[in-house]
């Protein structure tokens, strides 16, 4: 490789010795170092800039050049395989490392970032350089590591931004809202497939929710996720929200995505994932979300499988994913409504539903006597207006409680 340095059209410069040698005697350090800059920021107009600085300077200073994490794991490398000497000189640095040197080799160290925020840059060759070029070897080693820090900081901006657009985007698909007009249902469908979804496959909606203590780890779940519907060849769009959930879109039958993250509450306590029914119809997904929020629900309430699909939704479940909106599901809500205007009395239903319908075990549950919980019983067949004893009124509360949260 030829270094683009201001030099006569007979000079060659492959190497950082060779530049000391070649360059005119008048030209100064600040100059070769400006010229060895330019060279390295130009790399920032190609299509992977960080591989090209990588790769410039590995060829610039004769050298193997690795960035290495925070924990001193191997990030980035010019070679296959770093030398085991370049880590033991990182792992030895001082607490403000310039150069670190053995009899066999040498290392030109600089944080990545304020506090190595991103790393540390290692540019390492064995007998090291010369003492005429040691210096500028520093300052260019020394000078790159902001440009791979801005490249950094650019590449989370580019990150950040994606993630945001995925997530406003399964936002509006999710949204249950009057029909919208046909440019913005095509609108939304190229978008979609934009993503990699497929226009016209079967789509179901999926929605994971994990337990609060587990929450900080949501990317890391995300990761997961996609990783599992990936291996089995099922596109996807799936994104995190603000409030800790996974939702988003799968293309495959139940079985098939329910059989790619079932063994992920295994790794994952308190992860229940609902998956809704089949559309073919992106502007559909919403009614799919419904019935994953219903299986998610009919899950916690009745234990059971961890990962639940529209198909296994129990009588109750189905007829609340089908009454949301109806005249019936109004009714319901309604019912729903003055239940919780007693909180105590909303919160031994729910118990005594949960546990069978079984006083004692209810009664456990919420740290109380028997005798407390039959009286918030009471108040509950007051409101209702009917008998817990009569399978009408445990029915039409059981059904009413499954569309709570639609």
């Amino acid at each position: 490789m030829t270094v683009p340095l201001e030099l006569r059209p007979d000079t060659q410069g492959s190497d950082i010795d060779g530049m000391q040698l070649e360059f005119a005697p008048d030209l100064s350090l600040g100059r070769r170092l400006a010229f060895a800059y330019e060279h390295l920021s130009s790399s920032l107009y190609e299509g992977d800039p960080e591989a090209v600085i990588m790769s410039r300077l590995a060829d610039l200073l004769q050298a193997e050049v690795t960035i290495y994490g925070a924990d001193l794991t191997v990030i980035r490398s010019s070679v296959r395989s770093p030398s085991d000497a370049a880590r033991r000189l990182v792992e030895d640095r001082p607490r403000d490392p310039r150069s670190r040197s053995t009899p066999e080799w040498g290392a030109q160290l600089a944080p990545i970032g304020k506090q190595a925020r991103h790393g540390w840059l290692v540019a390492c060759r064995r007998r090291g350089w010369g003492n005429e070029s040691r210096n500028l070897v520093r300052m260019i080693v020394g000078s790159t590591a902001p440009l791979i820090a801005a490249v950094r900081q650019l590449e989370q901006i580019e990150r950040d931004g994606r993630t945001a657009y995925r997530q406003a985007l399964v936002r509006r698909l999710m949204q249950r809202r009057p029909a919208r007009d046909r440019a913005e249902e095509e609108s939304l469908s190229a978008q979609a497939v934009a993503t990699g979804l497929d226009r016209g496959q079967p789509t179901r909606a999926v929605v994971a929710r994990i337990a609060a203590s587990e929450r900080q780890d949501t990317e890391l779940l995300l990761g997961c996720v996609e990783e599992a519907l990936s291996a089995a060849g099922i596109r996807h769009l799936i994104v995190a929200t603000e409030e800790g959930e996974l939702i988003g879109l799968a293309q495959g039958s139940g079985s098939a995505i329910g059989l790619a993250l079932d063994p992920l509450p295994g790794f994952w306590p308190g992860l229940v994932i609902g998956i809704g029914r089949e559309t073919v119809e992106f502007a559909l997904v919403c009614e799919s979300k419904r019935d994953a929020i219903v299986a998610i629900d009919q899950v916690l309430r009745d234990g059971g499988s961890a990962v639940m699909s529209f198909e296994e939704l129990d009588l109750g479940g189905l007829i609340a994913t089908e009454s949301a909106g109806s005249r019936v599901g109004l009714r319901l809500r309604s019912l729903i409504e003055d239940l919780r205007s007693d909180p105590l009395a909303y919160d031994a239903l729910v118990a005594f539903l949960r546990n069978q319908q079984s006083v004692s075990a209810a009664a456990k549950s919420l740290y109380l006597h028997p005798n407390s919980l039959r009286y918030r019983l009471d108040k509950v067949e007051t409101i209702v207006g009917g008998s817990l004893k009569d399978p009408a009124v445990i029915a039409t509360l059981y059904v009413a409680l499954a569309t709570e949260t639609l």
